[in-house]
């Protein structure tokens, strides 16, 4: 498939993939009587981080860290800044107070955790298993918060959804819109990540600067795609859910997976400028949450305009 064409595609399958996605997620979580946000903490998240999943642990396999270790901090940074800024631009984003008390912070620790393992140089294979069993851990804390969040919603009187005179609340049309949508970004992901990265080749850049750019930008194009068409369809919980846990899925489980593998390093480059900006954003993203409780335009202007001068810095070589 021509180069060009297979770049068209992979961005067709993902918006298909999104709207059916963030359409069937929204569905499910009326119909099992959890929280969009939730939903978007756990299956969009997961399904939308699958193209970093591939990429990372097959550079891994092929003995190139540095593409992994890339596309997992590019990837982070994107979300944080490109994806909730735009969405910010769009309309201002409400932020929940759970998101506040849990899972922002959480963010900000797993990224610390990633910085100290890296600090010898190194995430070899002991680092692996301790990311992946933390990621079980939060997996389980999610599950749990869902089974309570089921239980206070049955223990309420019914009332009417207004969206089930117009639409069916089946669960299995719900469950096959959202793997029809994740398979659907999974694919386009796929086809913009071999594109992408035959680009860079082409072009003569770096593995790292493969990773963090032109990798990182088309693994994250799911999490963009589904966020956005959430944002649009007025689900902010649903968006802002999707790109929390998929960082947090991108340190821990890739990482973690990555790491057990082969061994990722070596970790200097990263430390240097590019963890530094990831914390940055990590940081900014509680202040500003914490302003009215929503991310205004003017707070997501600011987060693009740090992914900008980053990207602007990296490309210029200026960046070691």
């Amino acid at each position: 498939m021509p180069l060009f064409v297979e770049l068209l595609a992979g961005f067709a399958l993902l918006i298909a993939g999104a709207e059916a996605s963030v359409r069937g997620s929204i569905r499910l979580a009326r119909r099992l009587g959890v929280s969009s946000l939730l939903v978007g903490l756990t299956v969009v998240a997961l399904g939308t981080s699958l193209p970093e999943l591939f990429v990372s642990a097959i550079a891994a396999y092929g003995g190139e860290p540095g593409v992994a270790l890339g596309n997992v901090v590019g990837s982070n940074v994107f979300n944080l800044s490109v994806i909730l800024g735009i969405g910010a631009l769009m309309r201002p984003i409400k932020i929940e107070m759970d998101l506040l008390r849990l899972e922002i912070p959480f963010v900000l620790v797993t990224t610390l955790l990633f910085i100290s393992m890296a600090w010898d140089g190194l995430i070899g294979r002991t680092d692996g298993p301790v990311l992946l069993v933390l990621f079980a851990g939060y997996i389980g804390y999610l599950h749990r918060a869902a089974r309570l969040a089921r239980r206070e919603r049955q223990s309420e009187p019914a009332t009417e959804d207004p969206a089930g005179a117009t639409e069916s609340s089946s669960i299995t049309v719900s469950v096959v819109l959202v793997v029809v949508g994740l398979t659907l970004l999974g694919l386009g992901g796929r086809w913009l990540v071999e594109s992408a990265t035959e680009l860079g080749v082409v072009l003569g850049i770096s593995e790292r600067v493969v990773g963090l750019t032109i990798v990182a930008l088309a693994t994250s194009l799911p999490e963009l795609a589904a966020s956005l068409v959430a944002a649009r369809r007025n689900e902010a919980d649903l968006a802002v859910g999707n790109l929390l846990g998929s960082n947090i899925f991108n340190t821990l489980g890739i990482l973690g997976v990555s790491a057990v593998i082969h061994p990722l390093g070596p970790t200097g480059p990263f430390l240097r400028a590019d963890a530094i900006v990831l914390v940055l954003t990590s940081v900014l993203l509680l202040p500003m949450a914490r302003s009215g409780w929503r991310l205004n335009r003017i707070e997501g202007a600011i987060l693009l305009s740090v992914y900008g001068v980053y990207m602007t810095l990296v490309l210029a070589g200026a960046v070691p």
